[in-house]
């Protein structure tokens, strides 16, 4: 299994789980214990949270499920110079505050990155690229990387799943079920 997979399971366990407790808050609307607004409220309401604890739970997952070591810039410095010294740049040009790296032991050579948006970004690299002797050939993929994780944001795809499952919702109240 490749480390990114886990992001992509948290995500469809949140969606699934949010389109879950969106039809139960159809039952408290048919019962009166809350309004329409209200069920649409928390949805919105679990939808942050879930976006909220998503590095605590990739992180416990990397470390769990694919050794992840966490790799401080000062240790990458010493071993890999040139790499750090990309990193370092890269960070400065897109204003991101500190950057949490860890290495894991995987076959599949990738790098993939997740946090929340203004909050220390995670990249995750597998041993195998970093150990290999092209520094210069592993180097654009982690800058590309750090420029996606600046620019992308998971809260997207949390709002995204909020408005999906408030549709369902109000479609299901408007039904009367």
């Amino acid at each position: 299994m490749q480390p990114s997979r886990s992001l992509n399971i948290y995500l469809l366990a949140t969606f699934l789980t949010g389109v879950a407790l969106s039809t139960a808050t159809v039952a408290w609307v048919g019962d009166g214990e809350i309004t329409a607004g209200g069920a649409a409220v928390l949805t919105l309401t679990w939808n942050v949270f879930f976006l909220m604890v998503l590095p605590l739970v990739l992180d416990w997952s990397q470390r769990k499920y694919f050794k992840a070591r966490a790799l401080d810039m000062k240790q990458l410095s010493s071993e890999h110079p040139e790499i750090a010294q990309a990193i370092s740049q890269e960070c400065e040009r897109h204003s991101l505050p500190g950057l949490k790296m860890a290495v894991v032991d995987s076959v599949n050579d990738e790098i993939f990155s997740y946090g929340l948006p203004g909050v220390r970004p995670r990249i995750i690299i597998s041993n195998g690229m970093l150990e290999s002797a092209q520094e210069r050939m592993i180097i654009p993929s982690i800058e590309e990387e750090i420029e996606r994780s600046a620019r992308h944001d998971q809260t997207t795809i949390f709002l995204l799943f909020a408005a999906i499952q408030i549709v369902g919702q109000q479609a299901l109240i408007a039904l009367g079920i």
